[in-house]
């Protein structure tokens, strides 16, 4: 449930801006249990305590016996991740990631440390399990985030804070199918809007970004199907289409192809996944443009749907790579 970086208002902050929607407001509406959620459980099950990764470099067409060790991910009984070492070509520990969490499974620390430099963030829930507060250090200055909401659980407001200091607030207001999110800066003055248009089951139908004058300078419109699933997302600038983006689903309903258009430029695949027959990721094809070629992941799993293999391609660097994974278990 994390929100998006403070900014200024510049390209970075538009992000940040549509960011908030895609977190707050279209994941909840997609009742899918995200792979993330499913790894965890299979993790539990299984009682990995541990897994290894190992990368093999190619040689013509067959990855070499000899891997180098790369990273170690440690996991709690209920299967979630509490330590990530990721290590050189000589075995030594490049960074280590720590995670902490309370007993409804809610991340409540994070710490990262690379050498000399650290990072670390802590979480906060109210009695209704939503995110309240996140603070900590991001390696330059210490930073806290508030996030304020009604008695329903309707979001009010945020506040961004660097050493103590109020850097920007966005308040959320309310009146029937539109959400208006106000931004304004440390000293109080408006410096973008956000208006957010939802039909009658609640899907977020139409989202625009103004600036100080009247005129939106984006624009996101979305269509969903009868199950509620995204089907198309057209994005505008000064009132003109710059891109259309058409996802596909499987039967069973998960993302399996997104496409895209754009003035001049023909639809194309920019996205495909493909799943085993137990629902785990077997391949995932990706690629920026129509003309190039698919970058793509392909994934190997056990009897038990560990993955115990990846194989990574990039054709414009022609570079390969096999990830081996290895499990220690409790």
């Amino acid at each position: 449930m994390n929100i998006a970086a403070r900014a200024a208002f510049t390209k970075v902050q538009m992000r940040s801006l549509l960011t908030i929607i895609y977190l707050f407001f279209i994941l909840p509406i997609a009742a899918q249990v995200s792979d993330e959620f499913k790894n965890t459980e299979n993790i539990a099950r299984n009682k990995v305590k541990s897994q290894i990764s190992w990368d093999h470099k190619y040689t013509g067409n067959k990855p070499d016996n000899k891997g180098i060790k790369t990273s170690v991910t440690s996991y709690s009984a209920s299967g979630e991740v509490v330590q990530v070492n990721a290590l050189n070509p000589a075995g030594a520990v490049l960074h280590t990631e720590n995670y902490v969490y309370d007993s409804r499974g809610n991340k409540t620390e994070y710490v990262r440390k690379s050498g000399n430099d650290s990072y670390q963030k802590k979480y906060v829930y109210n009695e209704m399990n939503l995110l309240t507060e996140e603070s900590g250090f991001d390696g330059v200055e210490n930073f806290r985030n508030q996030y304020l909401y009604t008695a329903q659980g309707d979001m009010t407001e945020i506040r961004y804070h660097k050493n103590s200091v109020l850097q920007e607030k966005r308040v959320f207001s309310k009146d029937g199918v539109t959400t208006t999110v106000t931004v304004y800066n440390r000293t109080g003055i408006m410096t973008s809007r956000l208006i957010l248009i939802y039909d009658s089951r609640g899907n977020l139908v139409e989202e625009s970004i103004y600036g100080i004058n009247q005129d939106p300078i984006e624009k996101k419109v979305y269509n969903y199907d009868d199950k509620r699933k995204l089907k198309e997302e057209a994005r505008y600038k000064l009132n003109k289409m710059t891109v259309r983006n058409t996802y596909n689903y499987t039967p069973s309903g998960a993302l399996s192809e997104i496409t895209e258009e754009s003035p001049g430029n023909p639809k194309f695949v920019k996205k495909s996944i493909a799943y085993t027959i137990g629902g785990n990721l077997s391949e995932i094809k990706w690629r920026r443009k129509g003309t190039e070629e698919f970058n793509r992941i392909s994934y190997e799993y056990d009897d038990r749907g560990l993955c115990i293999s990846a194989e990574t391609y990039y054709p414009l660097t022609k570079y390969r790579v096999m990830t081996r994974y290895e499990y220690e278990y409790y």
